[in-house]
């Protein structure tokens, strides 16, 4: 008899996922599901392909994170002082918990949401 949980494939919501899509100057990532410790390492992978880009915009895509704590809102925040050391245009498509859970930690203050990828990559100079 396998352990607990052994062999079992996770429920698609409690896995990180992202994919990445070029529009222009403008890298997409398009992320869903949990931003939550056990996904720690798909996390990772995310801020390593974020650091990656050192021009252009950022656009992250977050209408379809259903979960967020501290670990989310740190890969967040790695992503917040990569852009803000490189100057990169970051925007921010949150959900309403998305942008709830930021709220929590102050950072909705310094995210530049945006209501949809489309008016993300609009051409206009990102507040300060």
């Amino acid at each position: 008899m396998n352990a607990v949980g052994e062999g079992r494939t996770p429920p698609p919501d409690a896995v990180a996922r992202y994919r990445m899509e070029s529009r222009g100057d403008a890298m997409i990532f398009h992320c869903a599901g949990a931003f939550v410790l056990p996904n720690f390492q798909r996390l990772d992978e995310l801020i390593r392909d974020v650091k990656a880009i050192a021009s252009g915009r950022i656009v992250l895509n977050l209408t379809h994170v259903d979960r967020i704590d501290s670990v989310g809102i740190g890969t967040l925040s790695m992503i917040l002082k990569h852009v803000m050391v490189t100057g990169v245009d970051l925007r921010v498509v949150p959900n309403e918990y998305v942008k709830m859970m930021l709220g929590t930690s102050g950072l909705d203050r310094v995210f530049q949401f945006e209501r949809d990828v489309d008016a993300a990559l609009q051409d206009r100079a990102p507040r300060s």
